[in-house]
């Protein structure tokens, strides 16, 4: 909710929270899910760089729990942190990775993967102009 009220200060602040509770409690998939929405809000905030730690850390979660949607989506997020550094065969690769996962679970998040990917398919780098 604060992340997309643009309030980022609190979003970090209670993602921090959260994720300190999931890990005391020992609840992983809880916590993958957390870091996948911490790594959106350092996108916007402490940049690619730190974004890009935070979904690997969730994909290493997603992947030794075998949780499909949230590896996905740190997939996904790794990708737009390569597109952001303007790497984009690492953004495609990853991108690809995720659209096959979110389409075989029929899950929505593969519109908008689908559309940076033709984006990036096009030669172009989000935020640029075509």
């Amino acid at each position: 909710m604060w992340r997309l009220r643009g309030d980022y200060d609190n979003a970090t602040t209670h993602l921090e929270q959260g994720l300190t509770l999931h890990r005391d409690i020992g609840h992983r998939n809880g916590e993958a899910e957390v870091l996948n929405e911490l790594g959106q809000v350092f996108t916007e905030t402490r940049g690619p760089a730190a974004a890009m730690s935070v979904y690997e850390e969730a994909l290493k979660i997603a992947r030794a729990l075998s949780l499909p949607l949230e590896g996905a989506q740190a997939l996904e997020g790794i990708a737009r942190c390569h597109a952001k550094t303007a790497n984009p065969e690492a953004a495609l690769a990853g991108l690809r990775e995720a659209l096959t996962v979110y389409r075989r679970l029929g899950v929505p998040e593969e519109r908008d993967a689908a559309g940076l990917l033709a984006e990036l398919e096009g030669g172009s780098m989000p935020g640029q102009p075509v």
